[in-house]
């Protein structure tokens, strides 16, 4: 049925190909492209199966597009270029015609027929696990533990702890939890099972502790060992109630499986680092300690989460889990294969740590300004001590980025942490006596996460 499906697709879209065979010139293509969404982006090509975990940013995923534009099978060819003549005419008309190919795709991935006598839906859980299993990690951390601390010299290695993980792309790199790997000196890395199976030693590449997230690179890889990227899909348009899978090796039982639904999308927690993620995928699948690090799937195979935390009193699964979303992935393990390290943009400037309403202000007390930075350009003015008479003289207060309401430090946070290094943002401040004068200042912001010399 599924490849009945995928084959009236493939008719319906190749009729449309001769009924309009002249393909758009490239220029006009391009402008078509980059007025798709990302996510309209992410849909056309999983559709057309084509790979973009290495692309970073919007641009990358058009040309990942354009360059394969004319080597596309006829049926992935002619959903391109109807949705490139849908989004030149009208960019919301390529939503429809972008959702009804990546159906098609989906159709056309349902596993194989079985020798078991399954139902469709086992039929295709089983060969969705086969598929994805062997790019399933099994990760050990090794630390050196002296008196419950980590020491730089001296002790006894000690396991400190066990996790999962999945491999990323055929470089080696391997994507866990931050919070797996965070204690150890040392990381091993296994790969599937039975004669199959293999364990390497892994070099730390980066970490991002507000995503709980590192990526990890396997050392001595044999040149005939294969390793099997997973597929990555997109979080954008998960929806409430599709199946899930999650593949770990819960309680150090490798390899195990467990199915769901997604229970919810956007949720936020707050991460190893005390920082909130945002948009994080809830779901029921059976998510227990050794499951951190693994991957959560969608029914045809494809990457949509990192499962991270669940809640629970009695630290199991209790049918909460949390897995941050891939979409969030792909850019943090892009930034640290490419850099080492996750771009953070910010003002330059230090503020008072503390939550909505601390100290009485209606936003975030500005404590230092560097002189000669963007920030003193501007204008802004930090917390300072009156010579004369000794006292404290608060600073500006940050009450809006960008129309955004700033209450507290958190705001500020989450509000910078959508905006890109580079970019120039207005920042709305209150001064003076009783704060009864309003300032508006435009500040680059730079990347924060470099070290200041």
């Amino acid at each position: 049925a599924a490849r009945r499906a995928w084959a009236r697709y493939a008719s319906a879209a190749a009729a449309a190909a001769q009924a309009n065979p002249g393909a758009m010139a490239g220029p006009a293509a391009r402008a078509a492209a980059e007025s798709l969404s990302i996510a309209e982006l992410f849909q056309l090509l999983d559709a057309c199966k084509l790979d973009y975990r290495d692309a970073l940013e919007k641009g990358e995923l058009v040309d990942r597009l354009m360059r394969a534009r004319d080597q596309l099978p006829p049926a992935a060819s002619a959903l391109v270029e109807r949705a490139l003549e849908h989004a030149a005419a009208s960019q919301s008309a390529s939503g429809g015609l972008v959702a009804a190919g990546r159906r098609g795709a989906a159709a056309g991935m349902q596993s194989r027929a079985l020798s078991t006598p399954l139902t469709p839906s086992e039929a295709s859980t089983v060969a969705t696990f086969a598929r994805a299993a062997p790019s399933v990690a099994f990760i050990t951390a090794v630390g050196v533990a002296q008196g419950g601390a980590l020491v730089p010299q001296g002790g006894a290695p000690q396991p400190a702890g066990t996790g999962s993980g999945f491999v990323w792309d055929d470089k080696g790199h391997v994507v866990t939890n931050y919070h797996v790997i965070r204690h150890a000196t040392r990381v091993a890395v296994s790969l599937g099972e039975g004669t199959t199976s293999a364990t390497y030693e892994a070099s730390l590449v980066g970490v991002d502790p507000d995503k709980d997230l590192a990526v990890l690179r396997l050392r001595d890889v044999p040149a005939g060992a294969q390793l099997t990227p997973l597929d990555v899909g997109s979080s954008s348009g998960l929806l409430v109630g599709q199946s899930v899978l999650a593949i770990g090796n819960p309680f150090g039982l490798d390899r195990s499986l467990s199915v769901g639904v997604v229970s919810a999308v956007g949720r936020e927690v707050r991460g190893v680092s005390g920082r909130t993620i945002h948009g994080v995928v809830q779901t029921d699948a059976a998510i227990n300690p050794g499951n951190s690090g693994g991957p959560l799937l969608d029914s045809a195979g494809r990457l949509i989460g990192v499962n991270t935390m669940i809640y629970s009193t009695s630290g199991a699964s209790a049918g909460i889990g949390f897995a941050v979303p891939v979409d969030t992935v792909r850019r943090s393990v892009n930034q640290l294969i490419r850099h080492g390290r996750v771009a953070r943009p910010g003002l330059g400037i230090n503020v008072f740590m503390g939550p909505d309403g601390a100290m009485g202000l209606p936003g975030v007390l500005i404590m230092n300004v560097p002189p000669g930075s963007d920030a003193a350009r501007a204008g802004l003015r930090g917390t300072v001590q009156d010579k004369r008479s000794g006292q404290t003289v608060l600073g500006d207060v940050i009450t809006e980025i960008d129309g955004a309401a700033i209450k507290g430090t958190e705001d500020l946070l989450n509000v910078l942490e959508t905006k890109q290094v580079g970019q120039t943002i207005q920042v709305t401040v209150q001064r003076g006596t009783m704060l009864a004068s309003t300032r508006r200042v435009s500040i680059r912001l730079l990347d924060v996460s470099q070290p200041v010399d």
